[in-house]
């Protein structure tokens, strides 16, 4: 039986896909923004508009949901330093948009990163005040701004994401996969550090949002464990059975390493990365105070990715 019907933008992308896919399946009528690519999402009404594009965003009919997850954005600090106008248009102006014209019945649930923090200290909290360090973040602050106009929005700061592979190449986990099937070398930062969270346990936190009334406005949802990619690659390979010789420790500050986090299908971005915080973990404890819910260990969400178990 269908509840609500709920939109979530980027359905073509990592996040959203799996959200449009979970949703779905929960029994909500989930219509779906993408922008070039179609995505296959069987019962999910898809909606092809460029939030880019003013003229586009404009004529996108907002009556009649429930609430939004705003999940497109340009996710990849890289591509925001090359091309700081579009990553604006896209992270912060469809976002403003968003929080201009929804109805004030609708809920709008922001998808903000991690990454708006300076990774100086870790363990941030919600209170904490986020310092880009590069465009990626300058962005997302700026929409969490626009959000933060807007009465019962809810940001939600996400961590590294990973989970069962998504419609289209791409993320952490499918980047490190092709190189260890492959046989090649696989270089992990020691020295950065997250609290990476299963793509089930974000949706779960993301239904909890919708289905009840939040008291803040701003939450964090990262794993349980602070980790490096290295120590999650090591995980990784533990769970799904690869050689673990195959990873190589290297540090995030070595001039032309490549950038290990690229979350894009292909080859990393060679040369030295755009500046990401050393230690950008999340303390969630806020979302797991209000709603009692915390997301599981790595190895808990790698079991269930391994699985294909939301």
């Amino acid at each position: 039986m269908t509840k609500s019907a709920i939109l979530i933008t980027g359905a073509s992308g990592q996040l959203g896909w799996r959200l449009c896919r979970f949703f779905c399946e929960a029994g909500y009528a989930v219509h779906g923004v993408f922008h070039t690519r179609r995505p296959p999402l069987p019962g999910v009404r898809l909606i092809q508009c460029d939030l880019a594009d003013q003229s586009r965003r404009d004529a996108l009919d907002l009556h009649g949901y429930r609430a939004v997850i705003h999940a497109a954005a340009i996710g990849h600090p890289d591509i925001c330093e090359k091309a700081p106008d579009l990553a604006r248009r896209t992270n912060v102006e469809a976002t403003a948009f968003l929080a201009e014209r929804l109805p004030v019945d609708c809920r709008l649930i922001f998808i903000s990163t991690d990454l708006v923090f300076d990774g100086l200290k870790g363990c941030y909290i919600e209170s904490d005040p986020p310092a880009a360090i590069n465009k990626y973040a300058e962005t997302k602050i700026e929409a969490e701004e626009a959000v933060k106009t807007r009465a019962g929005s809810v940001i939600v700061r996400m961590a590294l994401l990973y989970g069962p592979p998504a419609a289209f190449p791409g993320g952490f986990t499918a980047w490190m996969r092709g190189r260890l099937e492959a046989g090649q070398e696989v270089p992990l930062y020691t020295d950065q550090f997250r609290t990476p969270v299963y793509a089930g346990d974000v949706a779960q936190a993301l239904r909890l949002l919708i289905e009840k009334e939040p008291r803040s406005s701003v939450y964090h949802v990262g794993g349980a464990e602070r980790v490096s990619r290295w120590e999650f690659g090591q995980k990784y390979v533990q769970v799904f059975g690869y050689d673990p010789r195959l990873l190589r420790p290297t540090k995030s500050q070595t001039a032309g390493e490549p950038d290990a986090g690229k979350p894009g299908p292909g080859e990393p971005v060679a040369g030295k990365p755009v500046a990401r915080g050393q230690d950008c973990s999340l303390d969630s404890g806020r979302f797991a105070r209000e709603f009692g819910f915390r997301p599981g260990s790595v190895l808990d969400g790698l079991q269930r990715m391994k699985e294909s178990v939301y």
